[in-house]
């Protein structure tokens, strides 16, 4: 179905985004927290048929794939120009590449008895699509889950998100002088996630245009 003519809250309707401020809170990543990651980078990423270079070095397709992965998780090899997709195998790759990282997070849960907000297992989701397939063990994850343990007040929850996942960023590689880099861009991801954990749905390009100061 053609999206274009839609308004955010319309389009976030249609692909089930729409969150309750009184949501159960969950003890395990199953198929619908699964889908609405999906679900979620379709309306942030977009949707891309033929693959495409962003700039940055790297051939994206579908939703924001850079490699063609096996039903495992493991890498078959780069997308390249010239490569196409449709959704379906778009969003079965989307799937693929969080086969490694569903157990960890499943483990970590269970051996916690953590109950979450099921919009913030979402979110850290799409942290670990932005930060890289086996990066699991940033501490991000790990403290957002301890934070937001049995809490269901979501702007608690999505200043939590932000607060842990901007201080992990700001470690990775480089540090702060590769945050710096990238923080504009990865900035925009993060409050488009914790919006999402408090119920508003919003394109990138709302973020392209009105969000311009890093975390």
């Amino acid at each position: 179905m053609f999206l274009g003519f839609w308004t955010a809250e319309q389009i976030a309707v249609y692909l089930g985004l729409t969150q309750s401020n009184n949501m159960n809170l969950v003890n395990k990543i199953d198929s619908t927290i699964l889908d609405k990651v999906v679900n979620f980078l379709y309306s942030y990423e977009g949707y891309a048929s033929k693959a495409y270079n962003l700039g940055d070095g790297k051939i994206t397709i579908g939703y924001g794939t850079t490699q063609w992965l096996s039903p495992t998780g493991t890498v078959l090899r780069a997308v390249k120009m010239g490569d196409t997709i449709d959704q379906i195998t778009a969003r079965q790759q989307v799937y693929n590449y969080f086969v490694p990282a569903i157990p960890i997070f499943n483990m970590i849960l269970a051996k916690n008895n953590y109950r979450v907000h099921p919009a913030l297992l979402v979110a850290l989701l799409q942290t670990l699509y932005m930060t890289g397939q086996y990066s699991y063990n940033y501490s991000c994850f790990r403290d957002s889950l301890t934070r937001a343990n049995g809490v269901t007040d979501t702007k608690k929850i999505a200043s939590i998100y932000i607060t842990e996942t901007i201080e992990t960023l700001k470690t990775l590689k480089g540090g702060i002088a590769y945050y710096n880099k990238y923080a504009l861009g990865w900035s925009r991801r993060v409050k488009a996630a914790s919006d999402f954990i408090d119920g508003v749905i919003k394109p990138k390009i709302w973020y392209d245009k009105n969000f311009f100061t890093p975390y």
